[in-house]
């Protein structure tokens, strides 16, 4: 599952050309322009630093948008949604940020999810198929991703984690749930795979029943995560400062 751009500056050209098939301006343009003297290296002509971005290199500060990325109604869901946007607010509004809620399809035109993305400074999500647009994402920006508990099979967990990372510019954390009343299942039945260890929960079934079980997100431990990122991510500390450990399965 380590997939991602083969170098930065490959990343940088990709969010070039989805601009241009819709003549916009790339968001690393808009902000070298908006950020005077946040870089000494030379720009080439896709807005992209001289050495093609890096996680040594200080970063542009990010639109202050925090974007809640819902699925649609028939993917699991995170079942404290609103509590979740709540704690958001109280946390994130005092240094300048508005916090709104996006529902995408998976069908939802490419330009939608762009036209997100690019305004948005930390994007907050469960752990699905939308976040492959993550990458899309502005120079400095985060990604707060939300693990389903138990889950995990040769780094799959990673996925997006290690496409951000491959542009050099996006920081992506993560939280995951070590214990099992954060885990909602979707039957009755299934939890009998609560106290499977994630080296017995291997197979088709177990790593389907944590997949497809709704997810009630620590509040206390992502606002706790969140103060400790905040101040730098507003300042452009560079992806080696702000980087966290990717939490285990148990």
């Amino acid at each position: 599952f380590n997939v991602g751009f083969n170098k930065p500056d490959l990343a940088a050209r990709f969010r070039a050309a989805a601009a241009a098939r819709h003549l916009w301006e790339p968001p690393h343009k808009q902000q070298t322009r908006s950020s005077p003297g946040s870089s000494s290296g030379s720009s080439g002509s896709d807005g992209s630093s001289g050495s093609g971005g890096g996680g040594s290199s200080k970063l542009s500060a990010p639109p202050r948008v925090v974007t809640v990325l819902q699925y649609p109604e028939d993917y699991p869901p995170v079942v404290n949604h609103h509590a979740l946007v709540d704690m958001l607010r109280n946390v994130t509004q005092p240094l300048g940020f508005k916090v709104r809620t996006v529902s995408f399809t998976m069908g939802a035109p490419f330009l939608s999810h762009m036209a997100t993305m690019w305004d948005t400074g930390l994007l907050i999500a469960r752990h699905g198929p939308l976040l492959a647009t993550a990458v899309l994402l502005p120079p400095g920006a985060a990604v707060l991703e939300l693990l389903p508990y138990k889950w995990e099979w040769r780094d799959v967990s990673t996925l997006y984690h290690n496409m951000t990372q491959s542009t050099g510019q996006i920081h992506h954390w993560a939280w995951r749930p070590l214990d099992a009343e954060f885990c909602k299942y979707k039957e009755p039945a299934h939890v009998r795979y609560a106290g499977w260890t994630p080296s017995e929960c291997h197979g088709r079934e177990c790593l389907l029943v944590h997949a497809q079980a709704g997810l009630e997100v620590d509040l206390d431990a992502v606002r706790e995560l969140l103060e400790r990122k905040l101040p730098g991510l507003i300042e452009g500390h560079s992806l080696e400062q702000l980087k966290e450990t990717w939490p285990p399965a148990d």
